[in-house]
């Protein structure tokens, strides 16, 4: 059974909900499943290289989980990222340690889907902002997952407790599907109900 590793990037998971969700459920769904809280781990940007070096070395694959920021991950999953992949660990010219290693992005979004589109407001999809986890993966030699996304999930969906839960399962089933098979179905995203009513008003528009 492989091992995995779940590290959030959020950065203060005191103030997360969607995300603090997501981990809980994941602890319970995905078994041989280890979890690394940055934002509790390294409060002061200073990661233990060397730790950090030893830990990764131990899994299959490397889940990170962060919420979108500024179109990015957090500051603190950069730092852990750069401080990191140095050259002689990750991207030496035999693949370095994380050779054939698995990574995956485990992504929520206050925004809604259509906001990321290139036809949308962020003029890309978040597969696009994100591209540069998949060069990251090339230079390790790992494999690169399908990201799964869960938009819509700004303060107003917070309160909506059936909404929320209903979310939040599909997107770790969704996690779940592509660690057992490679891939997802339907693509990686979840969308909420309010982005399938507007997908579905733009088709019955568009026909007149």
């Amino acid at each position: 059974m492989q091992k995995i590793l779940v590290i959030s990037g959020h950065p203060n998971l005191k103030t997360s909900k969607v995300t603090k969700i997501i981990l809980e459920k994941m602890a319970k769904a995905l078994p041989n499943t280890d979890f690394l809280y940055l934002d509790t781990t390294y409060p002061d940007y200073q990661i233990d290289v060397a730790r950090e070096y030893a830990r990764l070395v131990r899994y299959d694959v490397i889940i990170l989980q962060f919420p979108i920021t500024w179109h990015s991950a957090p500051s603190l999953l950069k730092r852990y990222i750069d401080d990191l992949l140095f050259y002689n660990f990750a991207t030496d010219s035999k693949g370095g340690k994380l050779k054939g290693k698995k990574l995956m992005l485990s992504v929520t979004a206050a925004r809604h889907q259509d906001i990321y589109q290139e036809s949308g407001y962020a003029k890309c999809t978040l597969d696009q902002c994100l591209y540069c986890f998949d060069i990251i993966a090339r230079d390790a030699r790992m494999e690169k997952l399908p990201n799964v996304y869960i938009y819509g999930m700004g303060y107003s969906v917070h309160s909506e407790v059936t909404k929320l839960e209903t979310l939040t399962d599909l997107h770790v089933k969704k996690v779940q599907e592509i660690l057992e098979t490679g891939k997802t179905t339907g693509g990686g995203g979840v969308k909420p109900p309010i982005t399938i009513l507007l997908e579905l008003c733009y088709q019955l528009h568009s026909k007149h």
